[in-house]
């Protein structure tokens, strides 16, 4: 089974974002975050969408904040499609494309009991540069010099 991956940039369908919230929702286990408007009023959003047979498996979804510097603020993958290089895939798409783009860093952040998602930032090139608590709960923080 192939897995086709595709970019939408700015501008992103309200039926995408709907599909994003769902997988979203359902990776998680939470309906508090604000895909919507993140995806439309965010600088220079980017959705990195990896899809087999026409269903959404993963995203990637990101934005600028700053003229150089892009968070790499949402991604998920559904726990079906885990572990065969969707979720790598997805971050290595939207770095490449970011150095494209020229910017210089890409940072992120993940629950630090996330230990897929630290393996898959240290992979990545990543390094962690500090924590933050928030409402959810203890945030460590990744920064990227990009090529």
């Amino acid at each position: 089974m192939s897995i086709d991956y595709a970019l939408h940039h700015r501008d992103i369908p309200p039926e995408l974002i709907a599909e994003v919230a769902s997988l979203s929702e359902h990776v998680f286990e939470t309906s508090t975050i604000d895909h919507a408007w993140r995806l439309t009023h965010m600088p220079d959003v980017s959705l990195f969408c990896a899809r087999q047979a026409g269903e959404l498996i993963g995203f990637k979804a990101g934005y600028a904040i700053a003229e150089r510097k892009y968070y790499s603020w949402l991604g998920a993958v559904h726990p079906q499609w885990r572990r065969q290089g969707v979720a790598s895939r997805l971050a290595d798409m939207q770095h490449q494309w970011l150095v494209e783009r020229g910017f210089a860093v890409v940072e992120t952040s993940s629950r630090h009991e996330n230990s897929a998602m630290a393996r898959i930032n240290l992979h990545s090139g990543f390094v962690t540069v500090g924590t933050k608590l928030e409402p959810h709960g203890l945030q460590v923080l990744w920064a990227k010099t990009l090529a």
